[in-house]
């Protein structure tokens, strides 16, 4: 597990469906818009958790996660000036 450069939370990297890295927290979140699920990665035969962004209200009963970058105080407070 890896440590924002930011905040210095821990979090988890994980692939997106279309092969790019993201930052998440790896704690679930009832508000949560993401899925992890269990595939193959763009980069070979690994197996590994893909990321999947949903809607409200999908995959209802499954453990939601959040992108960190929504979450980082750090981002968030920069963005905001």
């Amino acid at each position: 597990m890896s440590r924002c450069h930011g905040c210095g939370r821990p979090i988890q990297w994980v692939e997106t469906m279309r092969g790019k890295r993201m930052p998440i927290d790896p704690e679930p979140r009832d508000d949560g818009n993401i899925i992890l699920l269990t595939g193959y990665t763009s980069v070979g035969p690994t197996m590994a958790r893909r990321a999947k962004v949903i809607r409200a209200g999908e995959h209802l009963g499954e453990t939601h996660y959040a992108t960190h970058l929504a979450t980082c105080p750090v981002r968030n407070r920069k963005q905001a000036s």
